[in-house]
């Protein structure tokens, strides 16, 4: 059966059998496509609405784990994220305790140099938008990896470059 891929206002991705599409996009205002999301997201499919449009995630596979990382400068951000990129992992996700919130977390979904630079990019034009400045540079990162020992790679390379959170 032949795929597509459809796009709406806000950049949806989703690879649905050809008739589908020919279905959802009939209907001008969208209703139907946000319907068919309302239903996956219903049937348990993890769907994400980011600043970058609506993710659809398959079924996770592999490990995933949390690292506290810490870093000051906008550079050490950029070595933080590429080394997980270029290790295999991808960043799921930032969090930061705040002692009014609790846990507040945003999800992130960096999974090559290219989404790392343009995340980058995006901090750099609002900086103090950055979780972690609420927090002197302190946060958490669940990442996504392959395997244990990629995710062990990682840690042990962060690690490697101070970028790991220590409570002294």
């Amino acid at each position: 059966m032949d795929r597509a891929e459809f796009t709406l206002s806000r950049p949806v991705c989703l690879s649905l059998p050809v008739e589908e599409v020919d279905k959802l996009l009939r209907e001008k205002d969208g209703r139907c496509a946000l319907t068919y999301l309302a239903l996956l997201r219903a049937g348990g499919a993890q769907i994400d609405a980011t600043p970058r449009g609506y993710q659809l995630h398959p079924a996770e596979k592999g490990y995933t784990g949390i690292l506290a990382c810490v870093h000051r400068t906008q550079e050490e951000m950029r070595r933080e994220l590429y080394t997980v990129v270029d290790q295999g992992g991808t960043v799921v996700d930032v969090a930061v305790e705040n002692s009014l919130y609790g846990e507040i977390r945003a999800t992130l979904n960096l999974c090559n140099r290219y989404d790392v630079d343009n995340f980058i990019r995006q901090a750099a034009d609002a900086p103090e938008s950055l979780l972690s400045r609420m927090t002197g540079g302190v946060h958490l990162h669940t990442l996504r990896c392959p395997d244990k020992d990629t995710f062990a790679r990682i840690r042990d390379a962060l690690e490697q470059q101070g970028l790991l959170y220590r409570k002294e």
